[in-house]
C-alpha cells in the first residue's frame, strides 16, 4: 500500500490588496511588517480581503486589535470555506451536544491561528479532561466522563477520523498517526492521555523487533499500573473467539497474541455488539462490501498465553478504506461512492442511539441543493426499509430540523435483490454544470429508492394523522 498523505492547508491562500499569501504564512508570521502593510492596503482600498479555497473568492473581514490587524470569517460565511481552509467552520453541527468542542470562542476571534482540524499534538496547552466512567471512583469536577464506546468516539473525532477531504488518504498507519496526535491533546483518569492509550503500528516484516518491543513495553506497563491508572487498547479487529469464560479472546490485526477477555467483557461484547460483529467482515463470506471493526479496551495484566486482559470493551464499524465510522454494508457502499465522487463529507459523531440523536449521521459538503442552486451542505440519511415507525420519525425530525437552517436531505432506502442494490446519485457537486446538475435531480426524484428534499421526504416519512 502506498504512503498515505494528507492535504497541506498552506495550499490554500488570501489575497490583500493584489497580493498572495499562503495561509500556512498568515498562522506564523501574521505580526510581521510586510503582512501587515498588506492587510493595511487592502482595509484602505476594499476594507477586505479574499480567501481563495474555493473556485469562487470569500471576503474575509479586516479588523483593528492591540494594534494589529487580524483577517476574520464574514458573517455567515463559515461553512462556505473548504474543510481544510482556517477559516472554516460550521456552528450548526460543531457542539459538545454532537461529540465535538464547540468553536463559539472562536466567533469572538480575529484571526484563526492553526488550521481547523483538532488533531494536532500537544504543546503545552490546557488538556481536555476525560475520565472513563467507573462505579469506585467519582468523577471531578469539569471532567467529561465516558464510557469505553463514547471514549473511542470521542477520540475518533478529535483526529479527524469522522471527516474525509478528497485530497487524503488514509489506511492504518495514518489513522494511528492521527489518532495519537488527538490522544496528546486529553488527560484520561488524570494522567496524560498518550501515557494510558496504545495503538500498534501497521505490521512490517522490516519493522518486527521496534514492533514487539512496543508491545513489551506496553504489556510491562500494564502489569506496573497502579491503582486508578488506567491503559487503554485500541486495534483493528480479524478475530473474535467468544469461547468459553476460560479462554474468550480477540485477534486484533498487528499484534502477535491475542487479547484475552474477562468474562463480563466478552459476555457485553455478544450481547451489545452484536450487530457491529454480525455487519463485518468477520460475519461474511460473500466477499461482499462489508465494514472492518475497530476495538478499544480498558485492559489489565493477563496470565499464561494471554499477557493482557480486557476488562472493558467496545467494536465500532469502520470503512475499509478509510477508517471512518460505518455501520453496514449500505453506509461502506455510501462512503465508497463519495470517494468515488471527489466529495468533502463528515460522519457527525455522537454517542446518542441513532434514535435519539438531534443530527443528521452523515453531511457532504459544496453540493446544489433540490432546487439547482448552491448550497453549503446537504445531510444523508440511509433508512432500513424496515425500519420502525418511531425510528423513522426520530429521522423525519432531524430533516425538518436541518430544512430550517438550509439544508436539504439525500435519502437512501436500499431496495431490491440484496447482490443488486446500488447507490442513487449523490447530491450534484457545486460546480457541476447546471444542465448535467438539473439531469441527475430529475432522476433522483423519479427514483423509488432515492428522494433529495428541503425537509422530510415525502416518499418515505408518513406525516402522523390525528383523530378527528
Amino acid at each position: 500500500m502506498t504512503p498515505t498523505t494528507r492535504a497541506n492547508p498552506s495550499q490554500h491562500s488570501v489575497t490583500a490588496a493584489g497580493e498572495r499569501i499562503g495561509q500556512q504564512q498568515l498562522v506564523t508570521e501574521w505580526e510581521l511588517a510586510p503582512i501587515q502593510r498588506a492587510l493595511m492596503n487592502a482595509r484602505e482600498k476594499y476594507s477586505y480581503a479574499l480567501c481563495g479555497c474555493r473556485p469562487e473568492s470569500l471576503k474575509l473581514q479586516i479588523r483593528l486589535r492591540a494594534g494589529k490587524l487580524h483577517l476574520a470569517v464574514w458573517p455567515d460565511e463559515g461553512p462556505k470555506h473548504d474543510t481544510l481552509c482556517m477559516f472554516f467552520r460550521d456552528e450548526l453541527v460543531e457542539s459538545p451536544a454532537h461529540g465535538r468542542q464547540s468553536q463559539a470562542a472562536d466567533e469572538s476571534s480575529t484571526s484563526r491561528t492553526k488550521p481547523p482540524a483538532p488533531a494536532v499534538p500537544f504543546l503545552g496547552g490546557k488538556r481536555t479532561a476525560l475520565q472513563l466512567a467507573s462505579r469506585t471512583a467519582p468523577a471531578a469536577a469539569g471532567v467529561e466522563v465516558l464510557n469505553v464506546r463514547g471514549l473511542l468516539m470521542r477520540l475518533w473525532d478529535a483526529a479527524s477520523l469522522c471527516r474525509w477531504h478528497p485530497n487524503w488518504t488514509r489506511d492504518w498507519g495514518r489513522a494511528r498517526h492521527e489518532l495519537l496526535k488527538a490522544v496528546s491533546g486529553f488527560t484520561l483518569n488524570g494522567q496524560p492521555a498518550e501515557s494510558a492509550v496504545f495503538a500498534p503500528r501497521p505490521y512490517r516484516e522490516a519493522l518486527q523487533e521496534q514492533l514487539n518491543a512496543e508491545w513489551d513495553f506496553f504489556v510491562d506497563a500494564v502489569g506496573r499500573r497502579r491503582d486508578g491508572e488506567l491503559r487503554v487498547l485500541i486495534a483493528p479487529v480479524r478475530g473474535f473467539t467468544p469461547g468459553s469464560p476460560e479462554d474468550a479472546q480477540i485477534l486484533l490485526r498487528h499484534l502477535r497474541v491475542p487479547l484475552g477477555l474477562s468474562t463480563a467483557c466478552a459476555e457485553f461484547l455478544r450481547r451489545e455488539c452484536r450487530n457491529a460483529l454480525s455487519n463485518s467482515r468477520l460475519a461474511a463470506d460473500d466477499g461482499g462490501q462489508r465494514p472492518e471493526l475497530v476495538g478499544i479496551f480498558s485492559v489489565e495484566r493477563g496470565r499464561g498465553s494471554h499477557p493482557v486482559v480486557a476488562r472493558a470493551g467496545w467494536l465500532m464499524g469502520v470503512h475499509p478504506g478509510t477508517y471512518m465510522p460505518a455501520q453496514n454494508e449500505y453506509t461502506v457502499m455510501l462512503v465508497d461512492a463519495l470517494l468515488a465522487g471527489r466529495y468533502a463529507f463528515e460522519f457527525i459523531a455522537s454517542d446518542a442511539p441513532p434514535s435519539q440523536r438531534s443530527a443528521p449521521d452523515w453531511l457532504v459538503r459544496h453540493v446544489r441543493g433540490p432546487d439547482g442552486s448552491t448550497v453549503t451542505r446537504a445531510a444523508l440519511e440511509v433508512l432500513d426499509r424496515g425500519a420502525a415507525p418511531a425510528f423513522r420519525e426520530a429521522r423525519s425530525r432531524i430533516a425538518e430540523h436541518m430544512a430550517a437552517h438550509g439544508v436539504p436531505t439525500w435519502t437512501w432506502v436500499p431496495q431490491g435483490r440484496r447482490g443488486e442494490r446500488r447507490v442513487p446519485p449523490l447530491p450534484p457537486p457545486d460546480f457541476q454544470h447546471a444542465a448535467e446538475a438539473a439531469r441527475v435531480l430529475h432522476e433522483l426524484q423519479q427514483m423509488p429508492c432515492a428522494d433529495y428534499a428541503l425537509g422530510a421526504s415525502p416518499k418515505f416519512h408518513q406525516p402522523q394523522r390525528t383523530n378527528a
